[in-house]
């Protein structure tokens, strides 16, 4: 197991990690560490954000999967990588800071130091097209999957939920019943934005949405 130690501002706490073994099937990456915390649903925003992407890439998910009527919010993360120098130059921890656009917020920051010539050697080696024209698995890459409680009747009312991630596709599946959100605000790239929820108001950048997003309340 692996704590996380970060020096970043809003840093709240330090995260775990725990070694997953992978199938022997697995070509793209040779190592897999996972890791999980809970977030305070009663929260003014919930935000995602992940820094140096020219090296990190993956997916943001959220589901209604965890249990009904729970206060919090379970964040899974899965970290893929072929070097451990990769994973231990990435900082990840739970934030917690009541400045940013005045509002109380709780969420995730992701961030890789650089190495000059390593991550010129990495952009090189794992650019998604290749020198060849094929694809080419990213050093890291991290699947975040935000679950919310399982719908059970009136949907959660939920404040903001905002991303900055680059090279990050992201998946909303059918919330709809589960909750509403004030805002919904989706920074990402390199990937389509698929979501099904309802809210008052959204923001996309970088991203190609599919899906349906409804600005009704939901019944």
């Amino acid at each position: 197991m692996r704590t996380e130690h970060s020096n970043l501002t809003q840093c709240y706490d330090n995260v775990d990690w725990t070694s997953v073994s992978l199938p022997t099937a697995n070509v793209d990456h040779a190592y897999h560490m996972r890791s999980s915390l809970s977030l305070p649903l009663d929260a003014e925003s919930l935000r995602f954000s992940a820094g140096n992407t020219n090296i990190t890439h993956g997916h943001f998910e959220v589901s209604a999967t965890a249990p009904a009527g729970s206060t919090e919010a379970i964040v899974d993360v899965d970290a893929f990588y072929d070097s451990p120098e990769v994973f231990d130059n990435m900082t990840m921890c739970r934030i917690h800071d009541d400045t940013w656009d005045g509002r109380d917020t709780w969420g995730l920051s992701i961030f890789v130091r650089s190495f000059i010539f390593r991550q010129r050697q990495w952009l090189t080696k794992y650019s998604l097209q290749g020198s060849r024209g094929d694809m080419r698995a990213p050093p890291l890459r991290l699947h975040v999957h935000l679950r919310l409680p399982a719908a059970s009747g009136i949907p959660v009312q939920l404040g903001w939920l905002t991303t900055f991630l680059p090279n990050f596709s992201h998946t909303l599946h059918n919330l709809t019943a589960a909750a509403f959100f004030e805002l919904v605000s989706l920074q990402g790239s390199r990937g389509p934005i698929l979501a099904e929820v309802c809210l008052s108001r959204y923001s996309i950048t970088y991203g190609v949405l599919t899906g349906g997003l409804s600005t009704t309340v939901c019944q």
